[in-house]
């Protein structure tokens, strides 16, 4: 569920609010466009670092592993993504206590008016509309944005950071994490109840839009990114273009949700980076693409501590 499995794009209130994961901006020194997705290296005297952007939610087909991209992995001693992947205890059990409240009800947050529009949705989803009933609204906001995706065929157990993760459990490279799951969930599960609910409504009324045959790109509150278009950007390594695609809508919602899911956690990746530096051997990070990108990212808090990324 890196960087909580969001890559929901086609939800244009969602993406304002920093769920896709692809904040991106211009890239701190521009390098030649490649036909594959990004990658980065980052050398001392004795360690070398390698920094991948992913995509959470792929098709089954995407054929994105360029020799580059598995001779930098392959090679490395350690894995590190950003945090839990699988869907066992470690994921379930801090979602169970962040993601319910068992002693209110959502139809009592929401009210009748939306509770049905969420009920109809679900149903034309082929979801219960049970499932809903104690799940905080950010949580319902996350499972909604997963409609449209899954949809079009993508899925989360496709992503980027999956594969790497099994790849590398089949051949016994040891496995780290930047993050715990609770870490991640806690953005959420913090927010205050206005921006939560808020979150909840602008994710019902883009999903109904777009289940009512409203929901064409350019229609306010429909959404007009594309995950197609995206997900073409990244495997081209063009980074300026899925920026173009994102960027607009990222940067117009909350700012604080904004700062907490990418600026905060980057600098803290900063720091986990630089530690790794210090020590020796190979590492091969893999985090959200949005967090390698613009001048919040990873790769410009490196470059201000001397550390500089170079692109592959």
């Amino acid at each position: 569920m890196n960087s909580f499995g969001i890559v929901f794009a086609g939800l244009r209130r969602l993406a304002a609010r920093g769920l896709v994961g692809l904040v991106v901006a211009l890239l701190l020194g521009a390098a030649p466009l490649r036909a594959e997705p990004a990658l980065w290296r980052l050398t001392d005297s004795d360690s070398t670092v390698y920094l991948f952007g992913t995509i959470h939610v792929l098709r089954a087909d995407t054929d994105w592993m360029s020799p580059r991209i598995r001779e930098a992995f392959e090679g490395a001693d350690r894995l590190w993504l950003e945090t839990e992947t699988g869907a066992g205890l470690g994921m379930m059990m801090p979602l169970m206590r962040y993601g319910m409240d068992w002693k209110v009800s959502l139809a009592s947050r929401l009210g009748p008016e939306d509770t049905a529009r969420l009920t109809a949705i679900a149903v034309k989803a082929g979801m219960s509309p049970a499932t809903f009933r104690y799940m905080r609204p950010w949580l319902v906001a996350l499972t909604l944005a997963t409609v449209p995706m899954a949809d079009k065929g993508f899925n989360s157990t496709e992503g980027a950071d999956v594969t790497f993760e099994h790849e590398a459990t089949a051949m016994k490279k040891p496995i780290h994490r930047l993050e715990t799951v609770s870490q991640q969930l806690r953005i959420f599960a913090d927010l205050p109840p206005d921006e939560e609910m808020a979150m909840l409504r602008d994710a019902i009324d883009a999903l109904s839009a777009s289940q009512d045959g409203r929901g064409d790109k350019g229609d306010e509150g429909a959404g007009d990114i594309d995950i197609g278009d995206m997900i073409d950007a990244w495997m081209a390594g063009d980074v300026e273009r899925l920026g173009g695609l994102v960027q607009r809508d990222a940067m117009a919602g909350s700012a604080s949700l904004y700062d907490a899911l990418f600026t905060r956690r980057n600098k803290e990746w900063v720091q986990q980076i630089k530690a790794i530096m210090d020590g020796s051997g190979s590492d091969f990070i893999a985090v959200g693409a949005g967090h390698l990108a613009g001048p919040d990212s990873v790769i410009a808090g490196l470059a201000a501590l001397g550390i500089i990324a170079e692109r592959l």
